[in-house]
């Protein structure tokens, strides 16, 4: 075997074994075109399709009702003129079901410099899109929430404050996240109060208890605080969330 079949031999084991799925057409732009020449295994296993079934046709076949329209023309201007594209919406398996696609087009040239395919490199970003909405909608919760709500990572830094957390200690979230909770400090409790208070979060479990706090303009306030740890799928604590 040639190093040049080696090498191809290699490139196609490399696009067959690849997690994320790749498609190639050829360069015809007219009469409905391009068409699909190649589909690996990871693209089969998104769409439903099987490779057989999608050679020779276009990839509109996975556009649907909620495709986006002018992402698809972007995309058409940029292969016309031969230019990189990267873009994401809908697209629709075999079955009829929705995703959520993420893709690159590269043009492919030849010896002489011409187009001669596009590779297009796509991923599945449903779940991820799924999660983004996840946290935007418990973000809104945690912000409408009338307790004043407080989270911060294993190292005591606060990493979120809701907006009644805000109202009550006169800090901003952007003066707030990243600061140690001992802002709030008012200098009215004992080590013994703190060695009670690491010895609760040492334990893993949830608590109560009440602090004399200091707010911005530094007037004092009572607040009773009950303290939870968050954790990873492993288990690990990773965060702590008050609500006061």
């Amino acid at each position: 075997m040639t190093s040049s079949s080696q090498r191809l031999a290699l490139l196609e084991a490399v696009v067959e074994q690849s997690f994320n799925a790749v498609l190639i057409t050829d360069a015809n732009l007219t009469n409905g075109g391009p068409f699909i020449v190649y589909v690996n295994p990871a693209f089969c296993a998104m769409t439903g399709y099987a490779a057989e079934g999608l050679i020779g046709l276009s990839p509109r076949i996975l556009q649907g009702p909620d495709t986006d329209r002018q992402v698809i023309e972007r995309m058409r201007q940029c292969l016309s003129e031969s230019l990189f594209f990267e873009g994401s919406t809908v697209n629709y398996r075999a079955d009829g079901s929705p995703y959520v696609v993420q893709w690159k087009i590269s043009p492919v040239r030849d010896d002489a410099g011409a187009v001669c395919n596009f590779v297009s490199v796509q991923q599945n970003i449903s779940p991820r899109i799924r999660a983004e909405r996840e946290q935007h909608l418990l973000a809104q919760a945690l912000n409408a929430a009338l307790d004043p709500i407080m989270i911060t990572d294993c190292n005591a830094t606060i990493v979120f404050a809701n907006e009644a957390f805000q109202h009550i200690t006169g800090y901003s979230a952007s003066e707030i996240i990243g600061e140690n909770p001992r802002v709030l400090s008012s200098g009215k409790h004992d080590e013994m109060f703190y060695a009670q208070f690491n010895e609760a979060l040492a334990s893993g479990t949830p608590f109560r208890t009440t602090f004399i706090n200091k707010r911005k303009d530094g007037s004092l306030f009572y607040a009773e605080h009950s303290i939870s740890p968050l954790c990873n799928l492993e288990g690990t604590i990773t965060h702590y969330v008050s609500i006061s």
